[in-house]
């Protein structure tokens, strides 16, 4: 069995996702073992996967459970059964007679994008916040009934909009945008820096200025200055030049620890179009599967085409004939 590893991880970490109380303390390397051989424990980690998808799905495996008196071979296929027509009918992940897949028979690329696909139709659930699948249906059909309504009822009003309702809501938010970047300081780490440098700048030029005026009037060095209200001064300029100093600090760490960490992040999370994303995945994957069988056919058929020049005429006519019989078939 060669499985990749970061795969078997990527699997391992959507059950920690779930909370999956199954696949505690193991490693990536067993759980692939687990997912793949036939037993009743595998049969439970599916109906649990499955009942945390929907409450009525849940449901129906809890009545289903409730009804088995004992562990018989009637009442396992039962829950293959049951467990292949809910995957079919409402996960739409395989087809309706697949009970070998349910059961852990199937070849292995296959069983191993079943659990992906279920695993990922199970984590977005959780990671939107969907209580049951019919529920976010429900909500989706009440928002659209009601941006419907809201719209009708612009279109008869009496005074009516030249532009649509989401061009005028953009409009609007570009102008408070614009007010609200004109009236924001810029406070990037460059404006800062020059800001401090300007500081400086004028702190040496006006002490250039008070030495001109101190040599320009001599008569005033022997004045008694007040030492008091100087130091004030001085710790008062301290201090601003210490505050924007800061400010930079601050902003260098928040860059570091917000703005960089989100821009370098690693894991996706869906939302609430996740089972849309997940099942046009499925269908651009089945898509490619059957491009490459089209690619494989096409690569048979030119290889039989050069091969058939180098043989005899009825070892030619033999040739097509298995060919016209093995494409018939």
């Amino acid at each position: 069995m060669d499985v990749n590893m970061d795969f078997a991880t990527s699997l391992l970490e959507m059950f920690e996702v779930l909370d999956c109380p199954f696949t505690e303390n193991i490693d990536a390397s067993y759980l692939i073992q687990f997912l793949l051989n036939p037993s009743p424990q595998r049969m439970q980690l599916l109906a649990w996967v499955i009942s945390c998808i929907d409450n009525e799905l849940s449901e129906t495996i809890h009545n289903y459970e409730s009804k088995r008196l004992n562990a018989s071979k009637l009442e396992i296929d039962g829950r293959v059964q049951l467990l292949t027509e809910i995957s079919s009918q409402h996960l739409c992940i395989c087809g309706p007679k697949d009970f070998d897949l349910i059961r852990g028979k199937a070849p292995e690329k296959i069983h191993l994008d079943f659990w992906k696909n279920i695993l990922s139709i199970a984590t977005a659930v959780r990671v939107g916040g969907a209580d049951s699948i019919n529920e976010e249906f429900h909500r989706e059909e009440s928002d659209q009934e009601n941006m419907l309504r809201a719209l009708n009822a612009d279109c008869f009003s009496e005074t009516l909009n030249r532009l649509p309702i989401t061009i005028e809501r953009d409009l609007q938010i570009s102008k408070k945008s614009s007010k609200t970047r004109e009236a924001k300081p810029n406070l990037s780490l460059e404006n800062l820096s020059q800001k401090i440098e300007d500081l400086e700048t004028q702190l040496d030029k006006e002490k250039r200025r008070l030495e001109c005026i101190l040599n320009e009037y001599p008569e005033h060095k022997n004045v008694v200055r007040n030492d008091v209200l100087v130091n004030q001064l001085t710790c008062s300029m301290h201090l601003l030049l210490g505050d924007l100093r800061q400010l930079q600090t601050t902003y260098n760490q928040t860059h570091d620890n917000n703005l960089q960490a989100y821009c370098k992040r690693d894991k996706v999370e869906y939302g609430k179009l996740g089972l849309t994303i997940h099942h046009l995945q499925r269908k651009i994957e089945a898509f490619l599967k059957v491009m490459d069988e089209l690619q494989g056919m096409r690569t048979s058929h030119e290889s039989v085409a050069v091969s058939s020049t180098n043989f005899a005429p009825n070892q030619l006519l033999k040739s097509l004939n298995e060919v016209n019989q093995s494409i018939s078939c």
